[in-house]
């Protein structure tokens, strides 16, 4: 157990990263100056106690205990300590309890039970100094820093497996608080162990706390079966008989006893046995995919079990071979508690030699080549050059699950032992668009924020670094400082942006206070103050818009007991900030942004995440948003008339605003906290940081609600994120979560310049310049005018495909849209009419209504003859039997009031479907002189999927009943044959949805057009039916063609008393001459009383070919 944090870490890593070995040095012993360390060991006994028992005690295991520490054999602690530093530690024991034969141990004012569940390390110290024998000829500083280097305590003890975390009685190193001294020396660092669990566990107990003092992390979980590291080194588990070594990387990282050599390229390695101080006792593999975990590879040789000697070292650990493990860089002290992994093993997994399904046993199998005994198979091989595989797949992967991408194989140990060898595969930086790290060297670990901007090519940056603020400038791939140092106890919230030949920044400071500093780009010298805002809430905002610099801050403001924040908005002029307004908001807000978007807006998030956007008017602010956009964190751009927001707190979605309307764009599944908007050669980019401690941070390419990964990964999470373009790079700043670095990164991006087609464009813009303001109603005609204005320019701009086809989409929906005027013809046989066609009134004639337009027809019969019904001529049906006939304009019609002879009847030849293939009037009296209907009988209609058999007539019956007044219609009559009806798919929410197919039966030169249709539960159906288009051949190619319901189409119109699930139209004598388009449609009322149009899919004919 280890009880504090030590700085040697972060330390070490940093110059590790700026240090890489040639591939030919060695990792050897360092050949460092030996270090002594004196160690004082002190023996003593519980108050709950006796002198007797413990003389008694003692007299029986001092010889035990004590060699445990300071005996001749190899594993006792001082032997250890100097096999693993190659003789480069030496411990030096004094033990002045000891006689050679017994230990006099001292009582200390403490129960044992207390001690269980208590700390009581500072009253066993004090007591155990104060009653020691005199060691004042003994050096108790060896290493010379002004305080004893070690004191080791010693408690007879029965019960320390029962100990409480952080009890006296938990075997553990700590710093001592008190004021007892030994030989003058202060005592800082100690051990406390109880005699039962030391004889357990013996030295590698001593060990596993004893290294704590140099820093050496705990490898092993607070809690679970988890095992990192377990056997492989002595600070992932104790485990009794026999120490093991460290891992070679700890004894690198954190005391520097051995150099290891970095490798980043393919290469054949040789490791040696840990014992060989002069050998390579490891490599560090190098992945290009991630600048802070790495791999290590090391070769470990189990002696045989031997319970007599006691002398070798790694008895305990899996077996002989070679073990890789990773060590995560970004984890404080590479710790394995506190949820962390700072080092990993890696071991067999699932249907892999080795593998067990039991922790303990798989982690004991890590080691290579490895053999199965039971099945006979070998494992000599680990890691995946696949960069989709996974741990499970055996890659090595790093924290996040991602593959590094290195292999290693061929993996031999020699004949005597000494030695093994492996080749390893290493993936290349060139093979990878690699994020730049730009080496920014902070002054100290104490990092609260940092910003940039670009000036002329460079980037200037501001960062809050060990209680100051740093103004450094980058530039030719060097750092210098363009400004002195500001002493600031906490600054955060930075701001940086040019104006002319002045830099501004903006943060808030230690007080509380928002500030707005200047920096003079041509004279140089210190930040001078502009203003300070005291009393200001969190966040402030700066950014050049319209020429003029703009600064935005939060203030506070009391009311009564509460609290709330507003937002103060400043114009800025060289030296001054004048105040320009103040928005109240009434609660608590957050994150203020200014961005330009046809002037200054200011957008804030409040605490219910609800992002307001403000437009600044010149004289006050108004609002133009809804509250229905959040995100617990967001950033925005303004690009190409829209602003556009990012909205991070779970996942990332997007906000859009055109000027009109918000809209929240889909969820693009991307895990998103803090994210950065930037824009590079007219493409919009994104920065997005995971929200969690794992994951990385990626750029995006946004376009048209798509977001697609550019490049590497970044980095693991961050902070304070800012992204600024220079050129065709983007410069990323930010502070790294894990470590509390301040970091800069870029990378050139080059947005695609692929080849656009404009062809889809140029035809939706002819299609627009046809329509006539004679056929459309001015209203929808300015509509599509518009569109058309706004996106002629894409024809010959610089715009991307994704441009083009929203452009065309918008042009073809604003024709879709077009209201068009229809062709309405009105006649009346043997009689006349009046119609009411929208505003206009009339008899019969040609009406030109508007579509929606209300039409009402009157039918006004003749003296002498009786109304029959509302005739369409061109779908040859009666489409109402009343005199008075009201429906919506929605298609082209010629409507008849058919009026016959009163006292006449008539036989009617039609189809089930209603439509009429003839019809026969004539008086009672001349049917009485009629014998016989076989003249009057038509051809039998064409039906689909049918063959015709006459017509269903009973000729004395139908007679019969014409001489008596009566009016018959017959009905053909049918064989099916074996075609199918197709099967309608459902309507989707709440509208309807149609589908057209088309048969040709060149057999009868009949074209048949099945409309299938899936219905909502509820429609105001205004007409159903297929429309067509067609024209000589020569003259038109209807997939050019995009027909709509307008004066020029031809449209079938089927009766919507009641809806059927298929509609057939049949066109007879289907000639080459012609080219057709057809496409089926419905006209009807939604729900909100608007007329709405379908249509289905649209079948182009060629030569009575759909194409």
């Amino acid at each position: 157990m280890n009880k504090i944090k030590r700085g040697l870490a972060l330390l070490l890593t940093m110059i590790l990263l700026c240090t890489a070995l040639p591939i030919s040095a060695q990792a050897k012993t360092t050949g460092n100056k030996t270090v002594n360390k004196a160690n004082i060991v002190l023996f003593g006994y519980f108050a709950d106690d006796t002198q007797t028992a413990a003389d008694a005690y003692f007299d029986q295991y001092a010889g035990e205990l004590v060699g445990y520490i300071d005996g001749s054999f190899g594993r006792s602690l001082k032997n250890y300590l100097s096999s693993i530093s190659y003789g480069q530690l030496q411990m030096k024991n004094t033990i002045p309890q000891y006689d050679g034969t017994t230990v006099h141990a001292l009582q200390v004012p403490v129960k044992e039970s207390d001690a269980l569940v208590q700390n009581l390390d500072t009253q066993i110290i004090e007591s155990l100094i104060r009653q020691m024998p005199s060691i004042a000829d003994k050096a108790v500083d060896l290493d010379g820093d002004g305080y004893v280097d070690n004191v080791m305590v010693i408690l007879k003890a029965s019960q320390s497996s029962k100990a409480s975390s952080s009890a006296t009685l938990v075997a553990h190193k700590s710093d001592y608080s008190g004021s007892a001294k030994i030989n003058n020396k202060p005592v800082v660092g100690y051990n406390v162990f109880g005699t039962d669990r030391l004889r357990s566990e013996g030295s590698s107990l001593l060990a596993h706390e004893y290294l704590h003092t140099f820093g050496y992390p705990d490898l092993y979980r607070n809690s679970g079966n988890d095992r990192p590291v377990y056997s492989w080194s002595v600070m992932g588990g104790v485990i009794p008989g026999s120490p093991q070594y460290p891992l070679a990387y700890e004894r690198m990282y954190f005391t520097h006893w051995i150099d290891i050599d970095t490798v980043t390229q393919n290469s054949t390695l040789t490791l040696d046995d840990q014992a060989n101080a002069d050998g390579n006792q490891a490599f560090i593999l190098k992945s290009p995919l991630n600048d802070h975990e790495i791999f290590v590879v090391e070769y470990r040789k189990k002696p045989p079990i031997n319970y007599t000697e006691q002398d070798s070292l790694d008895c305990r650990i899996g077996g002989t071979g070679v073990i890789v493990y990773r060590v995560n860089l970004n984890v404080d002290g590479l710790t394995n508690l506190r949820g962390y992994t700072g080092i990993y093993v890696f071991r067999p997994q699932s249907g892999q030699p080795g593998y067990t399904g039991s922790e303990i046993l798989d982690v004991s199998h890590a080691y290579l080549p490895y053999k199965d005994d039971s099945t006979g198979k070998t494992r000599s091989t680990i890691g995946s050059a696949d960069m989709s595989a996974t741990l499970a797949d055996g890659a090595l992967t790093f924290s996040d699950g991602s593959n590094s991408g290195i292999v290693l194989k061929n993996i031999a140990v020699s004949a005597n032992k000494q030695q093994a060898t492996l080749e390893v595969e290493i993936p290349q930086k060139s093979d990878y668009d690699l994020w730049q790290d730009l080496n920014y060297a902070a002054t100290g670990n104490m990092t609260y924020g940092v910003t940039m901007t670009e000036v002329d090519g460079a980037l200037y940056t501001v960062a809050a670094e060990n209680k100051k603020i740093r103004s450094r400038k980058y530039e030719n791939g060097a750092w210098t400082d363009f400004a002195p140092e500001i002493s600031e106890s906490f600054a955060s919230e930075f701001q940086l942006a040019r104006q002319g030949s002045n830099l501004y920044m903006a943060f808030n400071d230690t007080n509380g206070a928002a500030r707005l500093m200047r920096y003079d780009l041509t004279a140089g010298g210190s930040w001078q103050a502009v203003r300070t805002v005291a009393n200001a809430g969190t966040g402030v905002s700066l950014r050049v818009i319209g020429g003029r610099l703009y600064m935005a801050c939060i203030t506070n403001r009391q009311v009564g007991y509460m609290y709330y924040n507003d937002l103060l908005l400043m114009q800025v002029d060289s030296t001054t900030a004048t105040d320009l307004g103040t928005y109240v908001t009434g609660t608590f807000i957050g994150q203020p942004k200014l961005v330009d978007y046809g002037g200054p807006c200011l957008l804030y998030r409040s605490g219910n995440s609800a992002i307001t956007a403000l437009k600044w008017n010149g004289t006050a602010f108004e609002k133009f948003s809804d509250d229905t956009v959040k995100g617990n964190f967001y950033d925005v751009i303004s690009s190409g008339g829209k602003l556009y927001l990012s909205l991070g707190g779970s996942t990332l979605q997007t906000a859009i605003y055109d000027g009109s309307n918000w809209t929240l764009g889909p969820d693009s599944g991307i895990t998103c906290g803090e994210t950065a908007w930037t824009t590079l050669g007219g493409a919009l980019y994104l920065v997005a940081s995971p929200n969690t401690e794992s994951g990385n941070l990626l750029l995006y390419r946004y376009d048209n609600g798509t977001f697609t990964q550019e490049g590497e990964r970044i980095d693991s999470p961050v902070s304070t994120l800012t992204a600024c373009p220079v050129s065709n790079t983007v410069y990323l700043s930010y502070v790294r979560g894990a470590d509390q670095k301040i970091t800069f990164k870029s990378k050139t991006v080059v947005p695609p310049k692929a080849e656009v087609d404009r062809s889809a464009l140029e035809a939706a813009l002819s299609l627009a310049a046809a329509c006539k303001a004679a056929q459309y109603s001015a209203e929808s005609l300015a509509a599509l005018q518009k569109e058309v204005d706004a996106y002629t320019p894409y024809l010959t701009g610089d715009v991307t495909q994704a441009q083009i086809d929203a452009g065309t989409t918008a042009v073809l929906t604003a024709i879709y849209n077009l209201a068009p005027y229809f062709d309405l013809t009105v006649t009346a046989l043997n009689g006349t009419c009046a119609a009411t066609v929208g505003n206009q009134t009339g008899g019969c004639g040609g009406y030109k209504p508007l579509k929606g337009a209300d039409v009402t027809l009157v039918a006004l019969p003749y003296d002498g003859y009786t109304f029959v019904g509302w005739y369409d001529k061109i779908n040859h049906r009666y489409m109402s039997r009343n005199t008075t006939y009201h429906f919506t304009a929605t298609t082209n019609a010629q409507l008849q009031a058919v009026c016959v002879k009163t006292g006449s009847s008539t036989l009617t030849f039609a189809t089930e479907s209603g439509w009429i293939s003839a019809t026969v009037t004539r008086t009672t009296a001349e049917w009485a002189a009629t014998d016989s209907l076989a003249d009057l009988l038509p051809e039998v209609p064409y039906r689909y999927g049918y063959t015709a058999t006459g017509w269903d007539c009973d000729e004395r019956t139908v007679l019969e009943k014409l001489r008596s007044g009566q009016n018959v219609t017959l009905l053909p009559t049918y064989t099916a044959d074996s075609t199918s009806l197709p099967t309608p798919s459902p309507a989707k929410d709440g509208v309807p949805v149609l589908d057209l197919y088309y048969k040709l039966d060149e057999k009868n030169n009949v074209g048949s057009f099945v409309m299938a249709a899936g219905w909502p539960d509820y429609l105001d159906i205004q007409s159903v039916g297929v429309a067509f288009y067609y024209k000589d051949a020569a003259d038109f190619d209807p997939t050019d063609f995009t027909l709509l319901l307008n004066n020029k189409m031809l449209a079938s119109n089927f009766n919507t008393d009641s809806l059927e699930e298929t509609y057939v139209v049949n066109i007879k004598k289907l000639s080459n001459r012609y080219n057709w388009a057809a496409r089926g449609y419905v006209n009807y009322y939604d729900q909100n009383g608007k007329l709405q149009t379908v249509y289905s899919n649209q079948i182009n004919l060629i030569a009575r070919e759909q194409v």
